[in-house]
């Protein structure tokens, strides 16, 4: 059996299965926050009545 994996998929066996899954690792909100460069300034905002079960 050949199987081919590229620079974005690892495999991993599991009960006698073979899975393929993603290699490249999600960057955490932290990470993300950490890299950001821009001028963003927390703030409120009105989103309206409540129109349901939502309280």
């Amino acid at each position: 059996m050949h199987i081919r994996t590229e620079k974005y998929m690892a495999l991993k066996s599991k009960d006698r299965k073979v899975i393929k899954i993603s290699a490249k690792k999600h960057k955490t909100l932290k990470e993300r926050v950490k890299e950001y460069k821009g001028d963003y300034q927390p703030r409120e905002w009105s989103t309206g009545l409540p129109c349901g079960k939502e309280i």
